[in-house]
């Protein structure tokens, strides 16, 4: 009885791991985050700089969140972000931006 119990008890810890690795994952966790001070903020789209002078453009998606700010509609030049983001195709969708330090 205690044997059968056991493989019981291990099918279901199986499932469950199972079950958890298939949940996507979020942005951060794909390992795409872009550090730096905001160029231009529009209704859509809000451009960054990193420190090396890189640029990049990055989407608004409607699970869009603003961490630091109301919104995304308050971001503004200069604000020190985080932007955490996904590719999709040759756009930058972002996920999360976490205004470290405000600008403007």
């Amino acid at each position: 009885m205690r044997r059968h119990s056991s493989r019981i008890g291990l099918a279901l810890l199986g499932a469950l791991l199972f079950a958890l690795a298939s949940l996507p994952l979020p942005a951060a966790a794909e390992g795409r985050e872009f550090n730096g001070e905001v160029l231009r903020a529009g209704e859509k789209r809000l451009v960054v700089k990193n420190r090396m002078g890189d640029k990049r453009r990055f989407h608004r998606s409607p699970e869009t969140r603003v961490e630091g700010r109301p919104g995304w509609k308050a971001l503004v030049p200069g604000d020190r972000v985080i932007v955490e983001y996904t590719r999709d195709g040759e756009r930058n969708l972002a996920g999360r931006v976490i205004v470290l330090r405000p600008g403007g």
